[in-house]
């Protein structure tokens, strides 16, 4: 006699050893070899169609019903406390642990060299393919309606929440250290690196083609439009309520502090080595050249300011 236990459904299964390695059919009253293996941590598995519904504890000799679940790709997973730890290879029959840790929130997720595409929801108890690709720099991101939040950091294994929100034009951005470096682009399903910089203050900027247009503001953890031009030559210029402070250098790629002044009317000026070469319109919105004079500047300036006292 062997410990023999009655599985759910219309089969008896026999265990030896641990191991499960004969089905009696009682349809046909005949007893056969499934595909029925090891797995970790000493529980052995059936496996049919590939789906694991029926788990054997030899701890207590007996098979019980687990949350295990047939993912996407061909690989069948074990569900325990809202973690998966061992993964059935259907082309190997066999099942191994894998780098799957548990995000934030309710789902699971599985990793696997360095990429995330399975996600198990334990409120429907379903695996689902889900918009998560691979970051530069070693980081797997969540992308769940073009918001990115759980990112995971191979070095140490684990999910961590990270500051990463949804800019304008349905790119997702993320933030780290008060520094954007990679951009997901939604249309094609990729991270890929942008010319991001830290600008003074707390402001993160995105430049795309010599252009800003998306401004992250850390103290309130969002992305905004912000009316961002091109200048002339290779500077591009934040304008904040009028005022114009950060200049980015695409040649050097670094935003810098420069002395740029408001002036009277609606026209901001870039003034640089003591030459003002930029007019901003803000009646168009428009950066264009213009022959204003070092004299003419400094009246207007002065007028502004006496006007505003």
């Amino acid at each position: 006699m062997s410990s023999i236990q009655q599985s759910a459904g219309d089969k008896c299964l026999l265990s030896n050893n641990q191991h499960v390695a004969n089905v009696f059919y009682p349809t046909i009253s005949r007893w056969r070899m499934s595909s029925i293996q090891q797995s970790a941590r000493g529980k052995s598995l059936l496996s049919n169609n590939q789906q694991v519904a029926n788990v054997f504890y030899p701890t207590i000799s007996t098979w019980q019903m687990s949350s295990i679940q047939q993912s996407a790709g061909g690989k069948c997973f074990l569900s325990n406390n809202k973690h998966v730890a061992n993964v059935f290879y259907p082309t190997i029959s066999r099942w191994r642990m894998s780098s799957i840790q548990q995000s934030a929130g309710d789902k699971c997720l599985l990793s696997n060299n360095q990429h995330v595409a399975n996600v198990f929801y334990p409120t429907i108890s379903r695996w689902r393919m889900s918009s998560i690709q691979q970051s530069a720099r070693g980081k797997c991101l969540l992308s769940n309606n073009q918001q990115v939040a759980n990112v995971f950091y191979p070095t140490i294994s684990t999910w961590q929440m990270s500051s990463i929100q949804q800019s304008a034009d349905g790119k997702c951005f993320l933030s780290n250290n008060k520094h954007a470096a990679n951009v997901f682009y939604p249309t094609i399903s990729r991270w890929r690196m942008s010319s991001i910089q830290q600008s003074a203050g707390d402001k993160c900027l995105l430049s795309n083609n010599k252009h800003v247009a998306n401004v992250f503001y850390p103290t309130i953890s969002t992305w905004q439009m912000s009316s961002i031009q091109q200048s002339a030559g290779d500077k591009c210029l934040l304008y904040n309520n009028k005022h114009v402070a950060n200049v980015f250098y695409p040649t050097i790629s670094t935003w810098q502090m420069s002395s740029i002044q408001q002036s009277a009317g609606d026209k901001c000026l870039l003034y640089n080595n003591q030459h003002v070469t930029n007019v901003f319109y803000t009646t168009i919105s428009r950066w264009r050249m213009s022959s204003i004079p070092q004299s003419e500047c400094l009246r207007l300036f002065k007028e502004a300011g006496q006007s505003q006292k």
